[in-house]
């Protein structure tokens, strides 16, 4: 069959995906020739970070030899909560996340797989795709006048982004949620603003970095504001109006290095082969490059632990947001409302996606993280029984407390319901941990934090169901009052 093709794989797009791909199969003596659309890399960087697994297989492969001195990345998040990577596995060489530009890394894996001897051929549009049952055939147009040629090749890759063209002509649908919200998102040189990590203001989300090289990543969305689902991107007055409404600060006077928008839709291909045809990366899915979390994606995070594991033994409802501190009479219904769609909705959705995993499970437990400003006796009597809080002051946020109110009501609920399956349900209040939504404010560490959650995961069959329990420094913790 090699005889009558003019190459083993070809590989659709030349982003880092299809250069890594591209990369390994040169490594492992495989034929490839690579198409890219673009005559040339456009310098946008859509990505920014590395993470371990990734710089490990760099690292095997050769290529930060190319890459050289990465700079570390800071910690991450999580839904926007600070997450320290780095603590996950501190003896790891690369633990945590390394800040390394898409724009760089696409250049550097272009050199790295001419040094291979890789044929990557720019400015080659594919048209068309014919599936036989030795071989594919691709159809390119090329930038020199000859037209449309035509390739054969034993397998085609799509590397080519959310709007996979490979995907398309194979006939590969998608599958999950359209767009409810969108984003814009700018490279922005000559500003100087603060960075915030998801910031959540009265008007909408924020985010500002600014990188080592005086770049500052923006991303900024509006609440309420309908998605532009197929529009072209943005133009950066677009985006300077947007961060004003947001924000209150005025970028005008910047100078955008790209600008573009995103959304929250969530979709995935029903398949990832079909016959000869394969996606890998972005061409396989579309999604919110910040992440998210709803009823689809929560699916398919069932799917995986139920095909990789099987059943569910602990489940811990860790997300949390909650808007501006206002006074409850001030507080608009629309703030409410987001604060719930995550503290509590989301929570419903998780749980009950993955109850018939726990209850497969010989010792299921749930956790639902929640606070002592969702306890109705504490805030009625205005008291702290760990001390955050002097006597008469409890803080009056209408949108977190009262979503942690809802919790504790729904952790009761299921702790009934579940009473005789041996799973047990409980609600715990970390205490007053150093986190983003607090500024760090805190006066306890993480790990200090997570001591109680991990002791009702782990419970045993003689544990406690229904209780909400805080950390008071005993072995135990100690009872919150509903």
């Amino acid at each position: 069959m090699t005889g009558r093709l003019d190459t083993d794989v070809i590989v659709v797009g030349a982003g880092p995906v299809g250069l890594v791909l591209t990369g390994e199969l040169r490594l492992n003596g495989v034929r490839a020739i690579t198409l890219e659309r673009l005559p040339e890399p456009t310098g946008e960087s859509r990505a920014s970070i590395l993470h371990a697994r990734t710089m490990s297989l760099f690292a095997e492969r050769g290529v930060l030899d190319w890459l050289g001195p990465v700079p570390e990345g800071g910690p991450g998040h999580f839904g926007g909560i600070r997450l320290d990577l780095a603590a996950a596995a501190p003896g790891h060489p690369f633990a945590g996340q390394w800040e390394c530009p898409q724009a760089r890394l696409e250049v550097v894996l272009g050199e790295w797989v001419a040094d291979l001897g890789a044929d990557v051929r720019r400015g080659h549009l594919v048209t068309g795709l014919r599936q036989h049952p030795d071989r594919v055939e691709v159809d390119v147009r090329t930038p020199d006048a000859d037209g449309i040629r035509r390739l054969s090749a034993a397998y085609v890759v799509g590397c080519d982004g959310e709007d996979s063209t490979v995907r398309r002509l194979a006939g590969i649908d998608l599958a999950g949620a359209g767009a409810t919200r969108q984003m814009l998102r700018a490279d922005v040189v000559g500003i100087d603003i603060p960075n915030r990590r998801l910031q959540r203001l009265p008007n909408g989300v924020a985010t500002a970095y600014r990188r080592a090289d005086g770049t500052t990543r923006l991303m900024v969305h509006r609440y309420g504001r309908p998605p532009r689902t197929g529009q072209p991107a943005p133009d950066f007055a677009e985006v300077v109006a947007l961060w004003a409404e947001v924000t209150g600060e005025d970028i005008g006077h910047g100078v955008p290095r790209w600008v573009n928008r995103f959304d929250d839709a969530c979709l995935q291909a029903t398949r990832y082969r079909i016959g000869r045809v394969l996606l890998a990366g972005d061409a396989a899915h579309v999604q919110m490059p910040i992440g998210g979390t709803d009823e689809f994606s929560v699916t398919l995070a069932a799917k995986r632990i139920e095909e990789e594991v099987g059943r569910l033994d602990s489940l811990v409802n860790n997300a949390g947001i909650g808007g501006p501190p206002l006074p409850p009479s001030q507080t608009p219904i629309e703030q409410v409302r987001r604060t719930f769609e995550t503290n509590v909705f989301g929570v419903i959705t998780v749980t009950n996606t993955m109850m018939p995993l726990l209850r497969r499970s010989a010792a299921g437990r749930i956790v639902n993280v929640s606070s002592l400003l969702g306890s109705l006796r504490h805030a009625a009597d205005r008291t702290d029984p760990t001390g955050v809080f002097p006597p008469g002051v409890f803080p009056a946020v209408l949108d977190y407390n009262t979503s942690k109110a809802a919790l504790n009501a729904i952790t009761v609920t299921y702790a009934n319901e579940l009473r005789d399956t041996g799973i047990l349900v409980n609600a715990v209040s970390p205490g007053f941990v150093a986190t983003d939504i607090n500024d760090h404010r805190g006066v306890l560490t993480p790990e200090q934090g997570a001591r109680i959650p991990v002791l009702l995961a782990t419970l045993g069959d003689d544990g406690p169901t229904a209780a909400f329990l805080t950390e008071d420094g005993t072995p135990t913790g100690r009872r919150l009052e509903w």
